[in-house]
């Protein structure tokens, strides 16, 4: 009838106005999660640059590497609380909660002055760094229909690359012109304006969605309570931080206690968050998990010293070494373009082989750069060889992971990944700077200089563990449709090594 006419009318401009509605609340949330993401990507990317600056200003050589891996082990942390609480609440609570913690790790930093202050500062912002893509994946999932969540995350992706490009550079000329200081403290205003943009959007997506079956037996399910994950990961964080620390000690028994001590609790923890077989590379699930430690271990423990080997072994500027990594994020980024078109065709087994190949060349290739008399602006070229390395590889390890594992621990599998990835940062940072310190102490130089002795130990390391990875890789599935295997998946997280 023609009067329902007008009824029919405005019922339909009333659903167009809430998809318009939700989608403007989307985009919104979209928006408050690439700006969580580039803030944690500006300071990431600065702090590399700088630290030579640091060190000159306020000493610590020997607490160099702490810098990093401090970060690594504070994230570790981040990621397992933050997703542990997001199943229990709202996100917006974890999310405020770690960018608190993160401003005051960020003025603890820019106000230290000692080297072991910045560590603590360090810890600090790893711990809320580490909250940002525990909240994120939960925002995506919960904020998000299946169809545009691939989007979402590819809006996100990009929040990385105006700070690797600009980051470097932009650090090193207010490090010169201002104060290292400044770039610590110069983020706080930026933090508190993203947190509070974040906040509306955040907490519009309500309380998590009550679980369908008792929180004891989802756990069980789940092979594990949120409880002992978290006391797993606290583990690992601890042992591996006596065991770097150990590195430290000067007297020969100490130092093998502690560190096996250390190597213990990480090994313990680990065989029981990752899957069987990971710590021999176990063909498929284990060894994609494996080597992505082993490609942040090689390509980010080297890229940590580079702009110390450049500034105080080849006399750049902090601007000029910055100039350095902010080129190689150009090869990472076309590397992760190319695997992304190219791995349907030659598979994750060929991709990462590559890689890392490539991150060997290029780590050999800087190590050249610092010991010879050539221009130190061919570091660019070498960098940007062993930027593409990780660039090639990275993405196919994740793509690996998602293929092989059993869809019903998808999630464990995943977090694995991001277990052996950030354990590989600290780890290569932590030992680099172990080395950098040894060579220090005993005195040990290479053309009068013992930094010049540290870093190409550094250099000689990860290089070792990039070959390593190559012969690793091939552990990997030849193709992403031979990663399924016909019998049950390797079980993830039990206490089998």
């Amino acid at each position: 009838p023609r009067t329902s006419e007008p009824d029919a009318l405005g019922r339909r401009a009333q659903r167009v106005t809430a998809n318009e509605s939700d989608q403007g609340r989307r985009n919104a949330l979209a928006a408050a999660l690439v700006c969580l993401v580039t803030v944690v990507a500006f300071e990431t990317m600065s702090v590399a640059t700088i630290m030579p600056k640091v060190k000159a200003d306020i000493g610590g050589l020997s607490l160099y590497g702490w810098a990093f891996s401090g970060l690594a082990l504070g994230e570790v942390m981040g990621i397992v609380i933050a997703g542990s609480w997001t199943d229990r609440a709202n996100p917006v609570r974890p999310i405020l909660v770690g960018l608190a913690v993160y401003s005051a790790g960020l003025v603890v930093s820019g106000t230290a002055d000692t080297m072991l202050v910045v560590v603590i500062g360090r810890v600090l912002q790893g711990f809320g760094s580490g909250t940002v893509p525990a909240v994120a994946y939960v925002c995506v999932g919960r904020g998000f229909p299946e169809d545009q969540r691939a989007r979402v995350f590819a809006w996100m992706s990009t929040g990385w690359v105006v700070p690797s490009l600009i980051g470097p550079s932009l650090a090193g000329f207010v490090a010169e012109g201002i104060g290292w200081r400044a770039v610590f403290l110069g983020l706080i205003p930026v933090v508190v304006g993203v947190g509070a943009l974040a906040i509306k959007p955040i907490a519009a997506l309500g309380l998590p969605p009550a679980a369908s079956t008792p929180a004891t037996t989802a756990g069980a399910t789940a092979g594990r309570s949120p409880g002992r994950t978290a006391f797993l990961a606290m583990v690992a964080v601890v042992g591996t931080g006596v065991a770097l620390g150990a590195l430290e000690a000067r007297q020969l028994v100490l130092l093998i206690v502690l560190v096996a001590g250390g190597l213990a609790a990480l090994v313990w923890s680990f065989r029981q968050l990752a899957p069987v077989g990971t710590l021999r590379v176990a063909r498929g699930l284990p060894a994609a998990v494996a080597v992505r430690g082993m490609v942040t271990f090689s390509f980010l423990g080297a890229d940590a010293f580079v702009a110390l080997a450049l500034h105080d072994v080849r006399g750049m500027s902090i601007r000029e070494a910055g100039v350095v990594l902010s080129a190689a994020v150009l090869a990472w980024t076309g590397g992760s373009w190319f695997a992304a078109r190219a791995i349907g065709r030659l598979g994750p087994r060929r991709l990462v082989t590559t890689g890392m190949g490539l991150i060997a060349v290029g780590i050999a290739a800087m190590a050249t750069v610092v010991s010879t008399s050539i221009s130190p602006w061919f570091a660019i070229g070498a960098w940007l060889v062993a930027a593409s390395g990780i660039g090639v590889s990275y993405a196919p390890l994740s793509q690996a992971v998602i293929s092989s594992a059993d869809p019903a621990q998808l999630g464990a599998a995943t977090a694995a990944l991001q277990l052996s990835d950030v354990l590989g940062f600290a780890l290569g940072t932590g030992f680099g700077g172990a080395l950098v310190a040894l060579a220090d102490r005993h005195g040990v130089e290479v053309g009068g200089s013992t930094v010049h002795a540290g870093v190409e130990m550094v250099f000689a390391v990860t290089g070792a563990v990039a070959v390593a990875g190559v012969f690793a890789a091939r552990r990997l599935h030849r193709m992403l449709s031979d990663a399924r295997p016909a019998s049950p998946a390797p079980t993830v997280g039990t206490s089998q090594g």
